[in-house]
């Protein structure tokens, strides 16, 4: 059953490693539309809504598509004044214990609530408030749910895997 389970954990981590990976290439494009606003204010006087929402989107979905990554890669904000003397099974009982006090409903409430969300504005078709703005801020929307999603199904799949290390010591 652990073997199961520790697959899974590894299939749930790739997928989202390879999302983070896929997704850290908009930084690129987040340059390149930085740039061009850039030129386009100082040397020709001039700049548009949709440009400056576009940057705002790019880096949103960076952010937002990344945030299980982040998780897998164990870079999230930690404050771990002891974290880092303890043993491999104490650190799977914090793990396990922040998992399902913190991350868990967190990303279950926020995925429900984000969905909702995403899912009126997008009966609505809401774009940008702004005159000349990009007019799919429903799409954007969306991508908030789909970051939830994947922390809760990284904050899943991190349980079982952090339940069956534990379990393995009872055994022993």
């Amino acid at each position: 059953m652990r073997a199961v389970i520790y697959r899974f954990h590894q299939s749930i981590s790739s997928f989202h490693a390879w999302i983070g990976k896929t997704v850290s290439w908009s930084v690129l494009l987040l340059i390149a539309v930085v740039c061009i606003d850039v030129v386009r204010r100082y040397l020709l006087r001039s700049t548009s809504t949709w440009i400056i929402e576009a940057e705002w989107y790019i880096y949103s979905v960076l952010f937002l598509l990344a945030a299980a990554y982040t998780h897998v890669q164990d870079r999230h904000v930690r404050v771990d004044l002891f974290y880092d003397k303890l043993t491999e099974l104490d650190r799977s009982r914090i793990n396990l214990v922040g998992h399902l006090v913190f991350l868990l409903p967190w990303s279950l409430v926020m995925t429900i609530l984000c969905s909702r969300y995403a899912w009126s504005s997008f009966l609505l078709r809401e774009g940008s408030p702004n005159p000349d703005g990009i007019p799919v801020l429903y799409l954007l929307k969306a991508v908030l749910a789909i970051c939830f999603f994947t922390l809760l199904l990284q904050s899943i799949a991190d349980i079982l895997r952090h339940v069956a290390d534990v379990a393995r010591t009872w055994k022993s």
